[in-house]
């Protein structure tokens, strides 16, 4: 049986609900959250459905490798040009964050000691990962 493209949404879809559900509701301590409606032996109904939200990473790696999986099958000498300029593009976009986030507003909100906007971090981080990128681990 194979997944339609439609269905494999929707699983993924499911599995983002199943995380805010986790995120949102997986908690004991509920006071000024939240008012829940059933209770069961002094703990909310919610508490005990959140933790099927667990689940959410397994589905969503499960939908994920199976859209790879059908790439690779439909087209293999692609697949690994396709990878690569998808890593390449996780790599751009990570150190674009990196830069906006850690390096700029730390030093911008002046918290560079609780923040880590201190440049020099930032800069034997990126030589730490250029070598790792360079030794082909991945």
């Amino acid at each position: 049986m194979e997944l339609t493209k439609k269905q494999v949404s929707i699983t993924k879809g499911v599995a983002i609900l199943f995380m805010l559900l986790l995120h949102l509701f997986c908690t004991k301590d509920y006071q000024g959250l939240f008012t829940p409606l059933i209770m069961i032996k002094g703990v909310p109904l919610v508490y005990y459905l959140a933790l099927f939200g667990d689940c959410c990473v397994a589905i969503y790696c499960f939908c994920s490798g199976y859209g790879l999986m059908f790439t690779y099958k439909n087209n293999p000498d692609e697949y690994n040009k396709k990878n690569a300029k998808r890593i390449l593009k996780l790599y751009i976009n990570f150190w674009i964050i990196i830069l906006l986030f850690v390096v700029l507003l730390g030093y911008l909100t002046g918290n560079s000691a609780t923040y880590p906007g201190n440049i020099k971090p930032f800069l034997i981080f990126r030589q730490y990962m250029s070598v790792i990128m360079s030794l082909n681990c991945f």
